[in-house]
């Protein structure tokens, strides 16, 4: 066999060793004496080439080079003292041009740059800096990265004001000053060195903020400058769920900046965008513009399973009954236009699905106050009002089964009644059916998704939904109870329903 053959089997049966060895006790593991064997024969294939023996010592998988489960990072401490020691014999054999040889032919360049800076001194910085920062190639790339890391780590601060880097290219001192720490000492040379021109720093380095404490809130500034609202959202994720002192101002515009932000679509992290909305809705105040705005652009992502909802807005349409009668107006067509035939465009799309998202996520009714409290001469001004706007612009039927829809979440009466006398007085009129239709639909869908139980719950929803009817019989709501008594007629139905269904699957 070729050497270079000789070397891939050499490495297969090194893994098939420790992978047996280190999971002795497991039932598919060979014994002891066969691992012992194999080892025998891997010996007679051991390559006496340096750069064929140590090899697989620069493979991605690391893990399957560590030799047992125990002591993980003494284990990673050994193979990186391993990876030294295999650069410096092939630097001391072959030169540097065998090393750099060597870093294309491994799957992990960046562990032979490291490897390397941590063994070398000042001179052969130039072998590597700065042609390998501009280049195209991913090894190289890869290796320089691990260049400077490993003597950034040997040497620090002291190493990087040493270099010569006057007659670089701007672009080549940014790209070096990207591969240092993330911190304050490096962003103070950006500064320094680059300038007018340290965007070419900040548009491109990663935002890695941790242990960065109170210095972090001038890379946030940064990155919001140089139009990096999704790096500056990451660091201010972090800031807030490590409880430190968070600039509103900056949370703000980094939200809304994101929103036209050119930066990658993958670059967004919707968790952390949920999280920040999450805090200002805690920290600012509840009637901000600059809030409202925000929920409406963010609202697909605002989800009360996760805690979080569209609070300002739905306050507003709580509060504002032209607000409500706009959305309205937005997502349904009107009674008295002929449907057009004309597709929208994709803005009106985008507006109309916030629109819907907004309706349908809304569950503060009419009547709630700022303070939480709720104004029943609100809620029937409100009422009157909706009626009367969507009277006139075609969309009455929709704003009543819409208002029934949000009037399930009303509080219970003062009185102990489940529901509010004043909603429930609203409910029952005469000219209300739609209201009530829409009323009993969302207290239907309010049950969420279920689990099949044979029809017990069905019946515990009927039974439950009976007696809320006769407690508004007795109060003389005898159409809203009517309503009820149907919703739990529903519910006996699908209870019977479940029972067949279980009897037949036996």
């Amino acid at each position: 066999m070729k050497e270079n053959s000789k070397a891939e089997l050499w490495e297969a049966l090194l893994d098939v060793i420790i992978k047996h060895r280190k999971f002795s006790k497991a039932h598919w593991a060979l014994s002891k004496k066969n691992v012992d064997k194999i080892e025998e024969v891997a010996e007679t294939l051991k390559p006496s080439n340096p750069e064929l023996l140590y090899r697989r010592l620069f493979r991605k998988d690391q893990f399957d080079l560590l030799e047992n489960e125990n002591n993980y990072e003494e284990q990673l401490r050994i193979l990186s003292e391993r990876r030294k020691k295999a650069i410096e014999i092939i630097l001391e054999r072959s030169g540097i041009e065998s090393v750099l040889s060597f870093s294309e032919r491994v799957t992990d360049s960046l562990q032979v740059g490291i490897a390397l800076g941590q063994i070398v001194t000042d001179e052969r910085d130039f072998d590597v800096l700065p042609d390998f920062l501009s280049s195209n190639s991913e090894h190289k790339k890869n290796l320089v990265t691990g260049y400077v890391m490993g003597r950034f780590n040997k040497a620090g601060w002291t190493w990087v004001d040493k270099i010569k880097i006057a007659k670089w290219s701007l672009n080549e001192i940014a790209a070096f000053f990207i591969l240092l720490p993330f911190e304050p000492e490096t962003w103070k040379r950006v500064k320094t060195i680059l300038g007018e021109n340290e965007f070419l720093y900040w548009k491109l380095v990663q935002a890695v903020p941790y242990n960065l404490n109170d210095a972090l809130h001038i890379a946030v500034e940064q990155f919001l400058k140089f139009s990096r609202p999704r790096a500056a959202i990451k660091c201010l994720y972090w800031m807030i769920h490590e409880k430190m002192e968070t600039p509103m101002d900056q949370v703000k515009r980094a939200l809304i900046d994101n929103i036209s932000s050119d930066e990658e679509p993958y670059s967004v992290d919707q968790y952390a965008c949920t999280e920040l909305i999450k805090w200002l809705q805690l920290n600012a105040e509840i009637d901000d513009d600059i809030l409202f705005k925000i929920e409406w652009y963010y609202i697909p992502l605002l989800d009360d399973h996760i805690g979080l909802s569209p609070k300002t807005l739905e306050l507003h349409l709580a509060s504002n009954p032209k607000f409500f009668l706009e959305m309205l107006k937005i997502v349904f067509k009107s009674e008295k236009e002929k449907i057009a035939n004309e597709e929208p465009t994709e803005e009106k799309k985008k507006i109309a699905n916030n629109a819907f998202h907004l309706l349908y996520k809304w569950k503060i009714p009419p009547g709630t106050m700022r303070d939480g409290s709720f104004n029943v001469t609100y809620l029937k001004t409100w009422v009157e009002e909706i009626k009367r706007l969507s009277s006139e612009s075609g969309h009455l039927r929709i704003a009543l089964d819409q208002t029934g829809k949000v009037l399930a979440n009303s509080p219970p009466d003062p009185s102990g009644l489940w529901i509010n006398k004043d909603v429930a007085n609203i409910l029952n009129s005469e000219q209300h059916d739609l209201m009530r239709i829409g009323f009993s639909s969302e207290l239907y869908n309010k049950r969420g998704a279920f689990m099949g139980s044979g029809g017990e719950d069905e019946r515990k929803l009927a039974s439950d939904y009976h007696q809320k009817a006769s407690n508004l019989e007795v109060n003389g709501y005898f159409r809203l109870a009517a309503t009820l008594r149907d919703l739990a007629n529903s519910y006996e139905h699908e209870a019977k329903r479940e029972e067949l269904s279980n009897e037949f699957e036996i």
